[in-house]
């Protein structure tokens, strides 16, 4: 039950204060429970980035990011992607965030948090949009914004391999024995449930009864970043690109 685990948080101001710190306290009280911080100093991550930035950036204007490739395995068990962590630190009225992932599963994943898991949720006047889709030159949309049927399909086995299997890749991470402890929230929790092979409490893992994970394919539409900019952020300035795709960037871009 989602609703349990990603609770809005029990809390209560201090009498007497100002609503705006009493958010970023209600804020900060959940992110103590539900997310690992990693420390200022480690320039290499993600969330030292956006720290960095809350330094310099007004929190209080409104921001637009695009995360580009949005579905790491954030953290031991759950699904916090750049564009989520985004969120966090810049949610002001009027923000933006367009995250876009080739896997229609991660894709859904992370357009469920932003449409029902608080806090990215209960930010009032902020976008939020997940597209599934390739990046490419190509582009399934018209000027018009009709979308026409320029779509890839591609091999899905390595993604899904690990979610049939139950484990992630390292075998640290079971995520059977987590659905058993009535904590399905894991980065594999859409694939799972799709396919009707999630665990639950007292119950193993239901057979698998789909084709072979190497023949497994999805299909997604080609879409070009100034087609998402245009149609998805309405020609919204971009204040932060994140682009973490596996392809290469000639493969996915040519050499213009």
């Amino acid at each position: 039950d989602l609703s349990q685990e990603y609770a809005v948080p029990r809390f209560e101001c201090p009498a007497g204060t100002e609503p705006a710190a009493c958010d970023k306290l209600e804020l900060s009280t959940w992110l103590a429970e539900h997310r690992v911080r990693i420390p200022a100093g480690n320039d290499l991550s993600q969330e030292s980035l956006l720290q960095r930035l809350a330094t310099v950036w007004r929190a209080d204007r409104p921001r637009v990011m695009v995360d580009l490739g949005s579905h790491p395995a954030f953290g031991d068990i759950q699904q916090y992607g750049d564009a989520l962590i985004f969120l966090e630190y810049f949610h002001a009225p009027g923000t933006k965030v367009l995250a876009v992932d080739a896997m229609p599963d991660f894709a859904e994943d992370v357009a469920r948090r932003f449409r029902d898991e608080w806090p990215y949720a209960h930010f009032p006047g902020t976008t939020r949009i997940s597209v599934g889709a390739w990046v490419g030159n190509s582009d399934a949309v018209d000027e018009a914004g009709t979308l026409s049927p320029a779509n890839m399909t591609f091999r899905t086995s390595r993604q899904l391999g690990y979610c049939i299997a139950g484990h992630s890749f390292d075998h640290l991470v079971k995520y059977c024995k987590l659905e058993q402890e009535g904590r399905p929230n894991h980065m594999c929790r859409v694939s799972r449930e799709r396919l009707a092979i999630q665990c639950s409490p007292g119950r193993d893992q239901p057979p698998y009864a789909g084709p072979p994970p190497q023949q497994m394919r999805a299909t997604v539409p080609f879409r070009s970043i100034d087609s998402l900019w245009r149609h998805e952020l309405g020609g919204s300035h971009i204040d932060l690109l994140k682009v973490d795709i596996e392809a290469s960037w000639p493969e996915h871009y040519g050499h213009g």
